[in-house]
């Protein structure tokens, strides 16, 4: 009988602990798609794949016969997502993963060869900014697109409504936003 009570207690210990089953997903999201032709028709077996390059997580798969994909548990991350098959060019995508909500992938693949490329050489200290810290530039079109509550409060509205980086109060002056500095 003492056997008996021993072995009923073992199974229920065992039966009731289960992590495996009992684990949720958390924020695990995923990533599907399709993949076509140029004329819109499924391409089959391509070779689809993503990767973080910060954190090195990978996962590959190959399209069915539906030109479809599916990547699940992808942890929630920026991720580059490349796909090739023979006869055609190599396309790619970033997408980024948030949280569990299924994100849905359409590739449309061109021809290999059919693609151009330009280049254009030039000094590029003239198209990229050279100061260290976020900014907003206002010329005078966009401050004449600005709706302006008053006159005298022209430059205090200018400043709120052209920068994401402040906010108004009562009095009509302006704040920084936490973590912003002008």
């Amino acid at each position: 009988m003492r056997r008996l009570g021993i072995y009923a207690a073992c199974v229920l210990s065992f039966g009731c602990y289960q992590p495996g089953v009992c684990q949720s997903l958390g924020n695990a999201g995923t990533i599907s798609g399709t993949v076509t032709d140029p004329s819109g028709a499924a391409v089959t077996k391509a070779a689809v794949s993503i990767i973080n390059r910060i954190t090195n997580y990978r996962q590959a798969a190959t399209t069915d016969s539906t030109g479809t994909f599916r990547f699940n548990n992808v942890p929630p991350n920026p991720y580059h997502l490349e796909v090739s098959a023979t006869g055609f060019a190599v396309s790619d995508k970033d997408v980024e993963v948030r949280g569990a909500v299924p994100i849905d992938v359409k590739v449309a693949l061109v021809l290999a060869g059919s693609r151009q490329q330009v280049t254009v050489e030039a000094a590029g200290a003239d198209l990229l900014e050279n100061v260290p810290y976020a900014h907003n530039d206002l010329d005078t079109k966009t401050l004449d697109k600005l709706p302006i509550s008053s006159p005298g409060s022209g430059l205090s509205d200018a400043i709120m409504m052209g920068s994401g980086a402040v906010a108004a109060d009562s009095n009509g002056f302006f704040h920084p936003l936490a973590g912003v500095y002008l």
